[in-house]
């Protein structure tokens, strides 16, 4: 099984193939930069509690009131990973359909 090395290592950006380099994207990387190992590590714990019924971004947003945005992320750093893998989806709150993930610790592959 992969370390968690997640709890004190930098978090890349995510985005960076999408803005490609734009100065006001690198800048709030930079801002969040700091905390991002931090939000990895409570991300994984709740999908981890969450156990073999998984979690989806918008879910955690309801229990947390951390918008999805500020969560999808963290999902998507989990996922490319490979601490996290996706199970199925569900229906959010706004009527579309997300994701939902268990920890590879809880669910075989």
């Amino acid at each position: 099984m992969k370390q968690l090395s997640l709890f004190t290592e930098s978090v890349r950006d995510i985005c960076a193939g999408r803005h490609r380099g734009n100065p006001q994207s690198v800048a709030a990387h930079k801002k969040i930069a700091e905390t991002l190992p931090t939000a990895r590590a409570e991300v994984y714990a709740m999908i981890t509690l969450a156990g073999a019924s998984g979690l989806t971004a918008d879910e955690l947003s309801a229990n947390t009131g951390i918008p999805v945005n500020a969560l999808s992320g963290r999902f998507t750093e989990l996922k490319k990973d490979g601490l996290i893998h996706k199970i199925g989806t569900r229906p959010t709150r706004s009527g579309g359909v997300a994701a939902a993930y268990v920890a590879k610790t809880n669910h075989a592959s």
